[in-house]
């Protein structure tokens, strides 16, 4: 049976908090609308149809539905949730999309004919992602009950829906540590969902990961690589292969895959690929080995630097801040032990940066040389005294890393290049290039480079102690180095360029310079932390598992990891980005003006619990300056997001809405049509590819035409609203006060109340629950009526705009 669309209802953009409000306000508009009269009733029987069985069903959709009698047809009132609420569904998840159905009490199975329609069309994806995209009432009604619509729109047209299609893919970023594994987990979650087979492997700083076998590459009919370093493929050779990177399969990857499909040429290349350089990485490439190094390092870094943080923090707690470390003094006490650790690792960091770097250039016979080139640069007492140079007390630290890195790696790669006899070939890897290497590198740091090298680096941490530590100095000097770092930490949000703050201010807490890992520490939790807050001051803005994210975030941060907010981030990267370095620069800024001394090398309030930030006056300032950076961050990032799409009703809410509605549209059928050019059979006439590629020009032009008149009209109508408003917003906050003193009003006799109940009769548990409860129904029903006058503001406006939209 099919239901006429005079007889059905749809709101979207409802911010209900439970099923029960739900089910209240569909029985309501059903009584408004006159299809039945009392409305108690009707609510009545949908919680003697819930309490038989659930009617959530999964992904997020309900279908609650009752049998009426005296009713002549049958209705349909949809609800689009902002937030999802328990329903009990099949699959345990929250529910924000609801299509109620009332059905007269007949003998011709209208119940059955209008509930196995519905959802049928719930069980096809398609379908499923068609409705929860769609922002207008308009664009719902057609796809509830336009049937040939959604069948020829949403399903037929997108070719190979269910083809059995087996994938494997490789994922690897710079670093190594978050977007190397969530890459992989996307990958997995969303095309393992749309029915192909996929196998991941991912090579990051827990080295490869499920590796692919040799079986599985064979069958395999696509290959996906998503990295921004280069990888090996000569396991890949004669198969389809394509090429992108780690961030696209981050955050899109079903755009991903049509790419692979569209784009995936068969790869041949030499066998000796593993000693040549990718020429699509060739660009930046230097600066991508000195990360990938960084990527090895990370783990010895956290390994020191909570060591050292514990070990100094808690001796300092229990013999006094004056107290030195332990390990002068209390050569085999537990604390004495912990800080040998930190400091085993301190010594290791340099070596190992080194190494990873040459093997990231020149594979594995690389490492062991550079090893040696790392460990004698970063000891000064190994350099020779140069004519007309002081005596260097300092050594090359990470610089001399690099270089060792850089070089021994390159020499690694040309000696590979050599043509030589098989016998000799065998010799190089195990003898002549560590021994040539290995002893090359050194001898050019002792008598060449480690000295001025030395110098260099003594003159740039003798600045960047007085900078830190000479009050003389200008105050702005000192509040731009601070505001540098922070703003590097909370860039990319882990990224390399967060990195390499990172790196610089541990090795300075090398030499004895506190305050740069004092400003990075108070930077780094701002951006996860303001993140995940946001996610609970605009939830309308997020999804249910965006706003786990955010608690996820919010904790992580909290223990000094950013890579938490990467998700969110990427969601809105514009206005995400810049709101992180605002916060993150302030708190690093203050930091540094108080002076916050960080002896760890880690960052987040955890290092001040640990006591690597000397406990009192400097634990308070350095809790200060992160909770100065994550307040500007988060109102910055709020207002903006207020600003951009518009209060609940708004004309520029609906303005936002129209807008991506659009382009959405655009983007929908521009895909269509290409996928249409790419199946075409090759015996297809011109004519028609033509008329093809007419149409995307056509649609293109379409969207721009509508959003220019849209931005024309808002504009208008905005003018209008702004001139005419000022008696509207007079009587909207007399409303507000009026509405604000019957919510105070109902809650002062609800406590009454409450405190009259006879406590001998009730059960005292109840008390609090059952308070908190109607307290809760009065804050909710004090909102709704607010929202409701804000609409009613709008109403106008927002008419109007959809008219003369609806003409275009």
């Amino acid at each position: 049976m099919r239901i006429s669309e005079k007889n059905l209802l749809v709101f979207i953009n409802k911010d209900f908090s439970s099923k029960e409000d739900i089910l209240k306000f569909i029985s309501e508009k059903s009584s408004e609308a006159n299809f039945i009269k009392d409305a108690d009733y009707v609510y009545k029987k949908f919680i003697e149809r819930e309490n038989l069985s659930s009617t959530g069903l999964q992904d997020g959709f309900a279908i609650p539905h009752i049998v009426v009698e005296g009713l002549i047809e049958p209705y349909i009132i949809c609800i689009k949730n902002n937030r999802g609420v328990f329903w009990d569904s099949l699959d345990g998840k929250n529910t924000s999309f609801i299509i109620s159905i009332i059905l007269p009490k007949n003998d011709k199975s209208e119940e059955k004919d209008i509930i196995s329609e519905i959802t049928k069309k719930l069980y096809n994806k398609s379908f499923k992602e068609a409705i929860k995209k769609s922002q207008l009432t308009s664009q719902i009604e057609e796809l509830l009950f336009l049937k040939h619509k959604y069948e020829n729109n949403y399903v037929n047209i997108i070719p190979n829906q269910k083809e059995n299609l087996k994938i494997v893919a490789v994922t690897s970023c710079l670093v190594g540590i978050s977007h190397t594994y969530l890459a992989e987990q996307k990958l997995l979650n969303t095309l393992t969902k749309d029915g192909y087979q996929i196998r991941v492997e991912t090579q990051g700083s827990r080295g490869v990961g499920t590796k692919l076998t040799d079986e599985e590459i064979k069958d395999a009919d696509l290959v996906i690589i998503a990295s921004d370093v280069p990888i090996d493929k000569t396991r890949f050779i004669g198969k389809k292969l394509y090429e992108t990177k780690v961030i696209n399969a981050i955050r899109n990857p079903s755009k991903l895959l049509n790419d692979a499909k569209l784009n995936a040429t068969s790869y041949f290349e030499d066998l000796d690929f593993v000693l040549t350089c990718n020429d699509n990485l060739k660009q930046n490439s230097l600066l991508k080995h000195i990360v990938s190094g960084i990527n090895y390092m990370i783990p010895i870094l956290i390994i020191g630097g909570i060591c050292l943080a514990t070990s100094n923090g808690l001796s300092k707690a229990i013999w006094g801040f004056e107290a030195g470390p332990p390990i002068s003094e209390r050569p085999y006490n537990i604390l004495s032990i912990i800080e040998r650790i930190g400091v085993a690792a301190f010594t290791l960091m340099v070596p190992i940066l080194a190494a990873f770097i040459a093997s990231s250039i020149g594979g594995k016979v690389a490492i062991a040389p550079s090893v040696v080139g790392g460990f004698i640069g970063n000891d000064a007492s190994n350099f020779i005294q140069l004519p007309g140079l002081p005596i260097v007390s300092t050594p090359m630290g990470f610089i001399g890393s690099i270089i060792s890195g850089i070089c021994v790696g390159y020499f690694s790669r040309w000696v590979n290049t050599w043509n030589l006899p098989r016998s000799l070939k065998t010799l190089m890897p195990i003898f002549f290039i560590p021994i040539v290497g290995g002893i090359g590198i050194s001898i050019i740091f002792i008598y060449i480079i480690g000295a001025p090298v030395g110098l260099l680096m003594q003159g740039f941490s003798e600045f960047i102690n007085y900078i830190f530590t000479n009050k003389t100095n200008s105050l702005s000097i000192t509040i731009l180095a601070g505001a540098l770092i922070g703003a590097m930490a909370s860039l990319d949000v882990g990224g390399p360029i967060n990195k390499i703050a990172f790196i610089t201010c541990i090795l300075l807490v090398e030499v004895g310079i506190y305050e740069p890992m004092g400003c990075y520490a108070a930077a780094v939790p701002v951006a996860p932390i303001s993140m995940g807050l946001s996610t609970i001051f605009m939830k309308r803005f997020f999804t249910t598992e965006e706003r786990t994210i955010g608690i996820s975030s919010i904790l992580i941060g909290i223990i000094g990891v950013s890579e938490g907010a990467i998700p969110l981030v990427l969601k809105d990267p514009k206005k995400t980005v810049l709101c992180n370095v605002i916060g993150g620069s302030t708190s690093s800024a203050l930091a540094c003006l108080f002076s916050i001394k960080n002896n760890a090398g880690h960052g987040g309030p955890l290092v001040a619990i640990l006591g690597s930030v000397p406990y009192g006056q400097q634990t308070f300032l350095f809790l200060f300056s992160t909770l100065v950076g994550v307040s500007i961050t988060t109102l910055i990032y709020c207002f903006m997001l207020l600003y951009t799409n518009g209060r609940v009703g708004s004309l520029k809410e609906t303005y936002v809405i129209y807008r991506k509605s659009q382009i959405n549209l655009y983007k929908y059928k521009f895909k269509c049509i290409k996928c249409s050019l790419k199946y075409l059979k090759h015996n297809e006439s011109f004519e028609k590819r033509k008329d093809l590629k007419n149409k995307l020009v056509n649609i293109k032009l379409e969207c721009k035409a509508k959003l220019r008149v849209s931005k024309k009209v808002f504009n208008e109508l905005n003018k209008d609203y702004i001139k005419s408003n000022s008696a509207q917003k007079k009587a909207i906050k007399n409303n507000f006060l009026k509405l604000r003193s019957i919510k105070k009003d109902k809650i002062n006799k609800l406590r009454i109340k409450h405190s009259k109940i006879n406590i001998e009769n009730v059960n005292k548990s109840d008390l609090p629950s059952n308070f908190k409860q109607e307290k809760n129904n009065i804050n909710n029903e004090y909102k709704s009526k607010y929202k409701e006058a804000q609409i009613k503001n709008y109403k106008k406006y927002v008419d109007k705009f959809k008219e003369v939209m609806h003409i275009y």
